[in-house]
C-alpha cells in the first residue's frame, strides 16, 4: 500500500506575494511513484512578471513557464 499512497514532505515558502512549493513526488506511472526534485513558484501582485507560474525541475535543470507554454 505504501507505493499507492506514499508519504511525501512538501515545503512552502512565502515572501510578500510570492509563493514557492518544493516537492519530491512528481507523479505516478503504473501505480508507482515518480520521484524528482521540483519547485513551483507563483509570482503574485506587485511583482515583476505578476501572475506567472513556473515549474523548476532541479534534476533536469529546466524552467517552464506554465501559462506561456499552454498558449
Amino acid at each position: 500500500m505504501k507505493n499507492i499512497t506514499p508519504s511525501d514532505t512538501y515545503k512552502i515558502y512565502k515572501q510578500g506575494s510570492k509563493i514557492r512549493l518544493d516537492m519530491t513526488l512528481i507523479g505516478f506511472r503504473k501505480f508507482k511513484c515518480l520521484r524528482g526534485n521540483l519547485s513551483v513558484i507563483f509570482k503574485g501582485r506587485g511583482q515583476e512578471n505578476e501572475g506567472e507560474l513556473f515549474v523548476i525541475d532541479h534534476e533536469m535543470k529546466s524552467v517552464q513557464n506554465i501559462f506561456n507554454d499552454i498558449a
